[in-house]
């Protein structure tokens, strides 16, 4: 029999000034965060990986310029969104 297996979303911020939505999701391939557009219809922007463990929570800075990343093991990224 064939199982799919879907994408589990671990955590969804929107930025500080409603531009940006970030997804955390886990699937059999590896965590990863997509960010999507929210002005033009959720298009996706981009997606970041090198994650260890699925991830804890994201959060974006005040000034929308960097997000930040904990896995479950501790581990916490910082990506800055434009590179």
């Amino acid at each position: 029999s064939y199982t799919l297996k879907l994408n589990q979303i671990s955590d969804v911020k929107i930025n500080h000034n409603e531009r940006i939505l970030g997804v955390a999701t886990t699937s059999a391939a590896a965590p990863e965060v997509t960010l999507y557009d929210t002005e033009n219809g959720f298009s996706k922007m981009k997606t970041l990986y090198g994650f260890k463990s699925s991830i804890k929570y994201i959060d974006f800075s005040t000034d929308n310029y960097y997000l930040q990343c904990e896995d479950n093991l501790g581990e916490v990224l910082l990506f800055e969104i434009e590179t």
